[in-house]
């Protein structure tokens, strides 16, 4: 089977690492957690904001030092480890910055995964349906709807989250799946 899977908010806590990168860089102290997509554009002014992904994107250790999320404890990190000997896995992820794509070979590497096949793109839909993926999650309602537009064969989720949760009534509608973590999107393909 070939599965795809967004890191940041499914597999990595992401919001946790940016909470922290805008109070170091701002001093503000940021309410967590977000309800809403572009929740730090409500905090942050535009200089404030830019400031921040600067400092990510110059930083080239920050995608190696993300803690795991929550629901990947070790048992499910190495449930995907052996899934990379049966089934093709593929990480999709819109992360910028120095270094971006060695820093998440080298961030799956350290929860286990031996040859983690990582793209860095924001044409989610098209690499889906160039790699013929099976099934995809993501947290990102506009990642969802793009893998279900380009690529109509996937079974697509959405990582449940309370950013997300006011669109996901209409992702239902567009036959994505929305679940509260990867561990239930993989229970659910049989993996």
């Amino acid at each position: 089977m070939k599965v795809g899977l967004d890191i940041d908010g499914v597999l990595a806590d992401f919001v946790s690492a940016f909470v922290e990168t805008i109070e170091a860089e701002t001093g503000l102290r940021i309410p967590v957690p977000p309800t809403s997509w572009d929740w730090h554009r409500h905090w942050l002014s535009d200089e404030q904001d830019a400031r921040v992904w600067h400092h990510i994107e110059e930083n080239a250790g920050f995608w190696c030092n993300i803690a795991s999320d929550a629901s990947v404890g070790p048992a499910r990190w190495a449930q995907l480890a052996d899934m990379e000997w049966g089934h093709d896995l593929y990480f999709l992820t819109y992360r910028p910055g120095r270094v971006a794509k060695w820093q998440t070979e080298h961030w799956l590497r350290e929860h286990g995964l031996w040859n983690p096949t990582v793209l860095i793109t924001e044409h989610k839909g098209r690499v889906a349906k160039a790699l013929g993926l099976d099934c995809y999650i993501d947290d990102r309602p506009a990642y969802c709807l793009d893998v279900r537009r380009d690529s109509p064969e996937t079974r697509v989720y959405l990582r449940q989250a309370p950013y997300n949760r006011a669109e996901e009534l209409a992702l239902i509608a567009a036959d994505v799946t929305p679940v509260p973590d990867v561990i239930t999107m993989l229970d659910r393909e049989g993996l």
